[in-house]
């Protein structure tokens, strides 16, 4: 599902999107989707992922205000789907999202160590199992 996910915020957004982390040493403006596990309850019917976003930029508005974007296109969202999409040969089938929930806005996090503004939101997001 974040492998999906990662692609549909390329197809969407425009953005350069790293799954579960970015190069550190790199001062490229980016966002990782971080898959922070699921939940145990309702495996039967659905599986509830925590999904973190994290955006980086060397602006401090400019990360803002496209973590906002994407923010905004994703959350509050019921039965979308999410994309096919190949990762070095393994095929993730095209998914529907069942809901996408965010947790909290999205908010400043830190400036890493190469300066770059990281603004952070975390969702809970659905899919049928």
């Amino acid at each position: 599902m974040i492998y999906n996910l990662a692609q549909y915020i390329r197809n969407n957004f425009s953005q350069k999107v790293y799954v579960n982390g970015w190069k550190l040493k790199s001062k490229d403006a980016a966002l990782t989707i971080i898959d922070n596990g699921g939940e145990t309850q309702n495996r039967n019917i659905r599986r509830d992922h925590l999904i973190q976003i994290k955006l980086r930029n060397e602006e401090n508005v400019t990360a803002k205000q496209n973590l906002d974007i994407i923010d905004s296109g994703i959350k509050n969202r019921y039965g979308f789907t999410l994309p096919e999409v190949n990762v070095k040969g393994i095929v993730y089938p095209e998914i529907i999202l069942w809901r996408c929930n965010a947790i909290q806005d999205p908010s400043f996090l830190t400036v890493d160590e190469n300066g770059m503004y990281v603004y952070g939101v975390n969702y809970i997001m659905t899919t049928q199992t």
